[in-house]
C-alpha cells in the first residue's frame, strides 16, 4: 500500500462521514402545449425519434417509431414503420433518430380538403444540400420526387429534372448551404449545429425552407426546374396527393440525426416562428442554492447530457438550532434556484458553441413533488421534484436533501472527498477507510481535497 494511501485513511480516521443518497434528476417530459398558440390549432401528429418499439406478429418483426398528439397521448393507427436506428445522446442529451441507413414510413394524415402541409424538428449534422429529408410513392418512379435541403428532384418517366436555389430564391441572408453543418463548412455554418427546420408544402405558394423559425428558401409554383416542361407546382401537387393517400417516407438513408418531428396543417410564416420558440431547447446550464452557485455545467456538458444522478449532487444543511426543542420549521432549508439555457454550437477562435442563458421570465419552475420527510440517525432526509417549462418543452429535476439534526454530530461530517478534483469514488458518509489506486507510472502525488459540513 503506497504512502499515499495511508495518508488518505488516516485522514479519513479523523472524520466522520455522513451518509446519503442524492441526486439531481434530469428526464425530458411533454408538456400541455399552449392552446393560445395558433399552430397548435393545426397540429396532425409527432414522432419522438428517441426510442423504437417491436411488434412481433406470426415470427415478423417490425420496428416502429410511436406517434403522440400534442398532448402526448399515443395515436397507435399513425406509428411509423421503421427501418432506422437511434442514435442516444445525439442531441442536447437525448436520442435522435439516425436515419444514415434507414427510413420511416408515414402513414397519410392529410385530410382531402387540405391545401398543403408543414413538416418541423430538430437535425443536426446534415452533410449535402441533395439529402433526402423526405419523399413519396416507389423509389425513382414517375411522379415521384424527393425534398432535400434544400434541392427538389421531381421524377417522370425514367428521368429526372431537379432544381437548387438561384438568388431570387434566396431569403433573409440564407444560402444553398444554410442547412449544411459539416468539418469543412462552405459558407458560415457549423458542426453539430442545432437546427430547427422546417418545410411547408403549399398548393398556392409553392414550397419554403425555414431554419430557427425563419424563412430561408422559397420556390413559387411557376418557378422551372432544370428540365423547364416540369416547375415546382409538378411537385407539390403530387406531393400533398400522397400525404393524403399514402403517406411519406422520411429520412431515407441519408439524414444523420432528427428529433421531434411534427406533421401539421400548412403553416404561415408566423406560426412557424411561435412553433420554433415553442420548441426551443430547454437545459439546465446552473443551479443555485441560497443564491450561490452549486453546479455549474460546461457546453460539453449540457450538449452530452445532464446526469441523472450523480454523487457530487449533494445539499445538505442545518436545522435552526435556536428554535425550542421538536420545532420543525426549515428555515434554513436551502432556495433552489435554476439557470436555464439553450445550445448555440456557434464556434470562436477559443471555443466551440457556448450556452445561452434564458430569461427568466421566459419559463416557469414550479415543485411538483416532495417526499416524506423521514429522520434516523441526527438526519432528515428528503426529496423535491421541480419542474422546469417553456413552450412545449419541460424537464423533471429531482433533489434530495440531507437536514442535520444535531450540530454536535454535523461538526464531525466531510460533505466531499475529492482527488483531483474529482469526487471519490464511493464517496459516503458512513465510510469511513478508501483506497486510490495509483497508476505505475505516475510520478506526481494526487492533491486530496476535502470540504466539512460545517467549515
Amino acid at each position: 500500500m503506497s504512502k499515499f494511501k495511508k495518508f488518505c485513511l488516516s485522514l479519513l480516521s479523523l472524520l466522520s462521514a455522513l451518509c446519503l443518497t442524492v441526486g439531481i434528476g434530469l428526464r425530458f417530459v411533454v408538456a400541455d402545449d399552449d392552446p393560445d398558440i395558433g399552430y397548435n390549432d393545426k397540429f396532425i401528429v409527432r414522432y419522438t425519434l428517441d426510442e423504437i418499439v417491436t411488434e412481433k406478429v406470426d415470427e415478423t418483426t417490425t420496428k416502429y417509431f410511436l406517434a403522440i398528439d400534442k398532448d402526448g397521448n399515443p395515436i397507435d393507427e399513425k406509428k411509423a414503420v421503421t427501418t432506422a436506428s437511434v442514435a442516444f445522446d445525439a442531441m442536447e442529451g437525448k436520442g435522435a433518430g439516425n436515419f444514415t441507413s434507414g427510413s420511416m414510413t408515414i402513414p397519410a394524415f392529410l385530410d382531402s380538403e387540405a391545401t398543403g402541409f408543414s413538416v418541423s424538428g430538430w437535425m443536426i449534422n446534415q452533410d449535402s444540400d441533395w439529402n433526402t429529408i423526405f419523399r413519396y410513392g416507389t423509389l425513382y418512379a414517375a411522379g415521384t420526387s424527393e425534398i432535400s435541403l434544400p434541392n427538389l428532384t421531381y421524377r417522370f418517366e425514367g428521368e429526372f429534372a431537379n432544381i437548387y436555389p438561384g438568388a431570387d430564391n434566396k431569403l433573409n441572408g440564407h444560402e444553398w448551404d444554410s442547412f449544411k453543418n459539416t468539418t469543412d463548412p462552405i459558407t458560415s455554418n457549423n458542426l453539430n449545429e442545432y437546427m430547427y427546420v422546417t418545410i411547408s408544402v403549399d398548393a398556392a405558394k409553392g414550397i419554403t425552407y425555414y431554419k430557427d423559425g425563419v424563412k430561408a428558401i422559397h420556390y413559387p409554383l411557376t418557378t422551372a426546374l432544370n428540365n423547364p416542361a416540369y416547375t415546382i407546382n409538378d411537385i407539390v401537387t403530387t406531393c400533398i396527393q400522397a400525404a393524403k393517400t399514402q403517406g411519406l417516407v422520411f429520412g431515407d438513408g441519408n439524414i444523420a440525426r432528427f428529433d421531434d418531428l411534427r406533421i401539421s396543417e400548412l403553416l404561415t410564416d408566423e406560426e412557424v416562428a411561435e412553433q420554433y420558440s415553442n420548441s426551443a431547447s430547454l437545459n439546465i446550464s446552473k443551479i443555485f442554492a441560497d443564491d450561490a452557485v452549486f453546479k455549474e455545467y460546461t457546453y460539453d456538458q449540457v450538449s452530452a447530457g445532464i446526469p441523472y444522478e450523480n454523487a457530487e449532487y449533494v445539499i445538505y444543511y442545518i436545522k435552526d438550532f435556536e428554535d425550542p426543542d421538536g420545532d420543525q420549521n426549515d428555515n434554513f432549508e436551502p432556495s433552489i434556484t435554476f439557470e436555464a439555457a439553450t445550445l448555440s454550437s456557434v464556434n470562436t477562435d477559443t471555443s466551440y458553441g457556448s450556452i445561452t442563458p434564458i430569461a427568466s421570465s421566459d419559463y416557469t419552475v414550479e415543485v411538483v413533488e416532495e417526499s416524506e420527510h423521514v429522520t434516523a440517525n441526527d438526519q432528515t432526509t428528503y426529496y423535491k421534484v421541480f419542474k422546469l417549462s417553456k413552450g412545449d418543452i419541460s424537464k423533471l429535476i429531482k433533489i434530495n436533501f440531507v437536514k442535520n439534526e444535531s450540530e454536535d454530530q454535523a461538526r464531525k461530517y466531510l460533505s466531499t472527498l475529492k482527488v483531483d478534483g474529482v469526487l471519490i469514488d464511493g464517496f459516503s458518509c458512513m465510510v469511513n477507510d478508501y483506497t486510490y489506486s495509483l497508476e505505475p507510472t505516475v510520478t506526481q502525488i494526487p492533491v486530496v481535497t476535502y470540504t466539512a459540513m460545517i467549515p
